[in-house]
């Protein structure tokens, strides 16, 4: 698991994965080529320009926002079999708490989401990946 959760967090995820596998009928094995991962990485990152509202507020500000990835994973082979992902970010609105910067709210917004980890419905069948992914193939014929 390489999640910037908290510890509490991280126990709750683990915990609701091993209960979908056992409510799967699915045996937990170190060794089985099938792996489910749990990640958080930085996503894109953009420009946005807030204004402050009401009475003395200044101009605009220019801030760097990046998205914060939230994803499970399960794996076959090395191959990506299954993916969930949940993106956060600052929206285009933003309520600033009191003393709180720009940045700041902007930060808040864009942690990642244990709760999305934590409610991840993990799928009780999967196809293995296959190269080429398709199961058919047909041959098209521009002359009819």
């Amino acid at each position: 698991m390489n999640a910037d959760v908290a510890e509490a967090d991280r126990q709750a995820i683990i915990d609701s994965l091993k209960n979908q596998i056992q409510q799967n009928k699915l045996v937990l094995d170190d060794t089985a080529p099938i792996r489910i991962t749990v990640a958080t990485e930085p996503g894109k990152t953009s420009e946005r320009e807030y204004r402050t509202l009401g009475v003395g507020s200044g101009g605009p500000q220019k801030v760097s926002v990046t998205e914060m990835i939230s994803k499970v994973t399960i794996e076959v082979d090395g191959k990506k079999a299954w993916e969930s992902r949940s993106v956060a970010s600052a929206g285009a609105f933003m309520t600033l708490k009191t003393g709180q910067t720009i940045e700041q709210a902007i930060a808040e917004a864009s942690k990642p989401n244990p709760t999305f980890l934590k409610s991840v419905k993990l799928p009780a069948y999967l196809t293995k990946p296959r190269d080429p992914a398709w199961y058919g193939s047909s041959k098209l014929d521009p002359t009819r």
